[in-house]
Formats: C-alpha cells, structure tokens, sequence
C-alpha cells in the first residue's frame, strides 16, 4: 500500500515534473519572450499561448485604446483579452505572440489587427 508522500516531497516531485515538461517543450518548441509595458519580461511557448479571440471594437472604439499599449497609462490589464501565464498581453503584442507559431492561428487574426493598428 502506497502512503501519500510528505508535503515537502510532493513539492520536489511537482518541481521535477515542471522542469521535465518544460525540458520537453524546449526540445520541440522554440522558446519567446516579449517585454511587457511594466518592465516584466515573458518567456513562453507557442502551446502556453491560446487561440486569439475574436473582437470586435465597434460598439466600444475607446475599449481599443485602453488595450492597445500597456506601456500607456490608460491601459486596462482586466479588459484584455488574451492572457499568457497570468500576464494581460496588449494588442500591440499580439504580432509577436502569435508570428511564427506555424500553426496559422495568426492568419486569422491578422486582418483584424491590422485595421485596429490604424
């Protein structure tokens, strides 16, 4: 019979089991890193990135300035909608985000974005 194992074994195991995961990501995946408006700098994978949303600003055309850039003072981090380990990520990002993920999640998106940039 296996007994549970002791608080600070089962922290060492989930530690391990997060250094092989992310070992195993690097091995396939190419790792990115974007530097937020607040100076936190992000590193991620395409798989920690999900699909873009679908949005729309036309019945709320100041909600678009408020997510645009992070490095303003209006932005809203809790009116975004894409967010990457916990982070509110600005529209003005999204290129970066969601480029060379060869899954072509982007070319959806893209046209959208491209008309709000304007």
């Amino acid at each position: 019979m296996n007994s549970p194992l002791p608080a600070s074994d089962s922290m060492i195991t989930e530690s391990i089991t997060e250094s092989v995961t992310e070992s195993a990501k690097t091995a396939t995946e190419s790792r990115k890193v974007l530097v937020l408006g607040n100076g936190t700098r992000l590193e991620f994978f395409n798989s920690d990135v999900p699909c873009p949303p679908s949005l729309s600003f036309a019945k709320d055309i100041p909600k678009l300035g408020r997510v645009w850039d992070d490095a303003r003072p209006e932005f809203s981090p809790s009116e975004c909608s894409l967010k990457i380990k916990g982070n509110a990520i600005a529209l003005k990002h999204w290129p970066v985000v969601y480029s060379y993920s060869h899954d072509q999640r982007w070319r959806g998106t893209k046209g959208a974005w491209d008309t709000w940039k304007v």
